[in-house]
């Protein structure tokens, strides 16, 4: 009797370093996308408060020679302060190792940014000859996503044989939803793949085939589905921070969630990293 027990407590201690080995390994994989940071590391310095900051990264993403990720601050209360993506120099090193034009780079959320905020994931795209219809100079664009990837990659390419498509692309969010400020294009103008119908400030025309940053909106399937802010080549190559207010709806796609209230552009003298990123969230 004495001789089971013994074996029994053996194999009882061989499950709980099973388990436990299972649990640290984890623990590792998020500590690794993870960051306790200082107000001086790692946070766009136009963000930086009094109080630490904890700084949740997600995993980092190629982009061309560089990496990409993305990441969200949080203060001691547990409430978002910035979120956006963070792109290492040698991106803008080498333009030509780039993806091509309209390739989409898919940025995960960590866990935090998804429970924290209305977004679901981030896309990134360099357009290095521009794109219709005001937009033609060399630029990158950053969609932050309300909706899953897997819903995102159900957004297919116009047909105009395929009614639940057109359907999709032409029925519109409740006008509460979008900006005041926004219009759309009718039919298939300003619609894209794999991101959804695009609304553009009034005065989009005004751009002129010159501009250094914007905002705009899309919808797909009668909902709001992401918030787009575009930056040029030449202004990321030149300026050294952004920021402005972007206007909002009445109602909100997920109500009860924080959304931003400003777009900013951030370049770290020391390391040369590109922060673009949302802030001064709102609980909605």
């Amino acid at each position: 009797m004495k001789k089971r027990c013994s074996c029994a407590t053996v194999y009882l201690w061989i499950f709980v370093a099973f388990l436990m080995y299972s649990c640290s390994t984890q623990e590792t994989d998020l500590i690794e996308e993870s960051v306790v940071s200082t107000p001086t590391e790692n946070v766009p310095s136009a963000k930086r408060e009094a109080d630490k900051l904890l700084v949740f990264k997600g995993p980092q993403v190629a982009f061309g020679i560089g990496k990409v990720r993305s990441w969200v601050s949080v203060d001691d209360n547990d409430f978002p302060v910035a979120f956006g993506i963070e792109i290492t120099p040698e991106a803008l090193g080498d333009l030509e190792s780039l993806p091509e034009d309209d390739a989409i780079t898919s940025i995960p959320l960590h866990l935090k940014a998804k429970q924290l905020t209305a977004f679901e994931h981030i896309t990134l795209n360099w357009e290095p000859m521009g794109h219709a219809p005001a937009y033609w100079i060399p630029h990158f664009d950053v969609h932050f996503f309300e909706i899953p990837e897997e819903e995102r990659l159900q957004i297919l390419p116009y047909d105009d044989n395929n009614q639940a498509i057109v359907d999709a692309v032409n029925v519109f969010p409740d006008v509460n939803k979008m900006p005041v400020g926004f219009l759309k294009l009718p039919g298939q103008l300003g619609y894209y793949p794999y991101a959804g119908k695009h609304w553009l400030p009034f005065d989009f025309l005004a751009v002129n085939n010159d501009f250094d940053t914007g905002i705009i909106h899309g919808s797909y399937n009668q909902k709001h589905v992401f918030v787009e802010t575009k930056f040029a080549l030449d202004f990321l190559q030149t300026a050294t921070e952004f920021t402005s207010d972007f206007t909002q709806p009445l109602q909100f796609e997920n109500p009860g969630s924080n959304y931003p209230t400003k777009y900013n552009m951030e370049i770290d003298s020391k390391t040369g990293h590109i922060f673009i990123f949302l802030s001064d969230f709102v609980a909605r």
